[in-house]
């Protein structure tokens, strides 16, 4: 998988660290340095990201909500929470308009916004997360994006399948987390070579592509959270990027 530096722009930053390759980045989330996309894909989706939080600090939101946009190549998931779904659907259907952004993914929940103490608390549970994805061989250069919101762990990024769920099974038994939420882009892994010990020719372990997830549509299109799995620890759900 191709990889290339990211060129990071942070914004309304509470807590700011570096460990191995992880940078971290708006309150609860963190962001890694290896990313397949271009520069310049990069560069849009941070203008996206950029947009999304100017949209959301407008003065007739204060105290009604909180809303965070992570934006990979144009897929746009909003986190956070609003205390009426009439301006969350403000609020989507502003983000629906921005250049360049495809389709919109709401997992904002219907409450009270969080308290310091609680933003605190998430972006602890992401530092812990991270920091054990980074001790992991199988993952410690994987692009993966991890935002936490009241406990729930989102987890982004271009991997494969196998890695993804690595990442899954360390994230939902990291103390505090009360469920995880998969957003990847599957990616096909790359072929494994191994050289036999009598035979000259080289013996190919080739896997068959992973099926992409996500179907393109035209516009920008708003798609709900949904369809949760028990399972041991954290619930694991998934979001189709």
């Amino acid at each position: 998988m191709k990889r290339i530096s990211l060129i990071l722009l942070c914004t309304l930053t509470l807590l700011q660290g570096c460990a191995g390759v992880i940078l971290a980045g708006a309150a609860g989330t963190a962001l890694v340095v290896s990313d397949p996309r271009t520069p310049q894909e990069q560069w849009h989706d941070q203008e996206i990201e950029m947009e999304v939080g100017r949209i959301v600090a407008k003065p007739e939101y204060r105290a009604k909500l909180r809303i965070q946009g992570v934006s990979y190549g144009g897929k746009v998931l909003l986190v956070g929470q609003s205390t009426e779904r009439e301006l969350l659907d403000h609020v989507i259907e502003q983000v629906r308009r921005v250049n360049r952004v495809q389709t919109v993914y709401n997992l904002v929940r219907l409450e009270q916004p969080l308290t310091l103490a609680q933003i605190s608390e998430d972006t602890w549970i992401t530092t812990k997360v991270r920091t054990q994805m980074l001790a992991d061989e199988r993952l410690k250069s994987m692009p993966i994006k991890v935002v936490t919101e009241n406990k729930e762990v989102f987890l982004l990024g271009y991997i494969d399948k196998n890695q993804a769920d690595i990442a899954v099974d360390i994230a939902r038994h990291v103390s505090g987390v009360k469920q995880v939420i998969k957003a990847f882009e599957y990616v096909e892994p790359k072929p494994v070579v191994t050289e036999p010990a009598v035979s000259d020719t080289s013996l190919s372990n080739e896997q068959k592509p992973l099926a992409e997830q996500g179907a393109e549509s035209e516009g920008a299109q708003t798609q709900p959270y949904y369809d949760e799995s028990q399972s041991d620890g954290a619930i694991t759900s998934p979001v189709t990027f």
